[in-house]
């Protein structure tokens, strides 16, 4: 559908309407190319009681499609080619063992662990960053640097800070902006990987899956506008005079920004808390929040039937079992979002936009094996 160019469909007073689109179709686009580099060693001692899984791989992938902006006096507002070089390099790595092993009784656990790295090597001509398509907000982006980490979360503009590093407010009180983007993270993590432990009794199977990520960016605009029209905790509570700063600056309400005048003589200007709560908007970095999160991803309780009574269902074997996925956030940096919900297979990662909840599912299974 990228190949070549069609009318939009659309209506106008009950009439159809036809209208060209901003963005040029290009039927020269080519496949993107990948080639990859692994190795690996797997191993087990103990007659298969402990074992590994080691893995090294560098993968490039070539002729990337993407939408390039282009002046409007063109016609279009982008265009639709490839080019670009991405390299991932990474490590994974899987151990298992088999602590307990009787005849009634055993115990298995497993851990996985990965880490990669993704950098932009390459794109068209002399271009040197790319703004990632559809990964933007009115207060921040995200954008890749040639030669430097792909998917870096930035703040359309950030505080306005002096040579001490305090931040600067205005005659009215209100933090000054530095007017210009401010680089603040990678929205990729650092690490991540899962434990499952695995109990069988007589039959009787228990497992447990608990993963993990560690690092990462993610911007709310969610809790941005929450926290601008005053739906958040923090924005309800005591001024540094002990009184609501909900209350009128008359009344010993208000808010007084933690900065300096621009001579550098402490703040000592109250605004209304209404209002400093919508300047905070100006500044993203604010509702950037650390990815890192563990979870109660899995929890399964089965029973196997015993051959006397599958035997005579003219089958091998029978099992059940009950089975609960995405159980538990039992450890997170965000507020009031789950922060794998706003996780995407396409670019746009790392903005989060009123994400629904995480659902939480149970479900029963029936097995024959014949």
């Amino acid at each position: 559908y990228r190949l070549y160019d069609a009318y939009n469909v659309s209506s106008f007073n009950n009439e159809k309407t036809f209208t060209v689109s901003n963005t040029r179709n290009n039927p020269t686009l080519k496949n993107e190319t990948t080639e990859e580099l692994e190795f690996g060693v797997e191993t087990a001692f103990l007659k298969g009681r402990v074992g590994m899984q080691l893995t090294y791989f560098n993968r490039k992938a070539y002729d990337q499609i993407i939408a390039l902006d282009v002046s409007s006096t063109s016609g279009y507002s982008r265009v639709i080619i490839n080019t670009g070089e991405l390299q991932n390099t990474g490590f994974e790595a899987m151990l298992f063992a088999i602590p307990v092993k009787t005849d009634d009784f055993s115990w298995d656990i497993s851990m996985n662990y990965s880490s990669y790295n993704t950098k932009l090597n390459s794109l068209y001509g002399d271009l040197v960053d790319y703004e990632l398509s559809g990964a933007s907000s009115k207060y921040a982006f995200i954008k890749s640097n040639v030669g430097g980490d792909y998917g870096v979360l930035y703040s359309k503009q950030g505080y306005l800070y002096d040579d001490d590093g305090n931040k600067i407010v205005d005659n009215d009180g209100f933090f000054e902006v530095s007017g210009k983007p401010e680089k603040v993270g990678s929205i990729l993590p650092d690490f991540n990987g899962g434990v499952m432990n695995t109990f069988n009794f007589k039959g009787i199977t228990l497992s447990a899956l608990v993963d993990f990520q560690k690092g990462g960016l993610i911007y709310s605009s969610a809790n941005l506008w929450a926290t601008a029209s005053g739906q958040m905790p923090e924005t309800v509570g005591l001024n540094d005079l002990g009184n609501p700063f909900r209350d009128n600056i008359a009344d010993g309400g208000g808010i007084r920004s933690d900065g300096v005048f621009s001579d550098g003589t402490p703040n000592d200007v109250y605004v209304d808390a209404r209002l400093y709560f919508r300047n905070q908007r100006d500044f993203a970095e604010e509702y950037m929040y650390d990815a890192s999160f563990i979870k109660l991803r899995e929890v399964k309780i089965g029973y196997t039937l015993p051959l006397s009574i599958s035997s005579k269902l003219k089958s091998q074997a029978v099992s059940i079992s009950v089975v609960g996925r995405n159980l538990a956030l039992l450890y997170a940096n965000t507020v009031g979002f789950d922060p794998e919900a706003v996780n995407t297979i396409s670019n746009v990662q790392g903005i989060e936009g009123g994400s629904l909840p995480s659902t939480r599912s149970i479900g029963f299974n029936i097995n024959f094996k014949f």
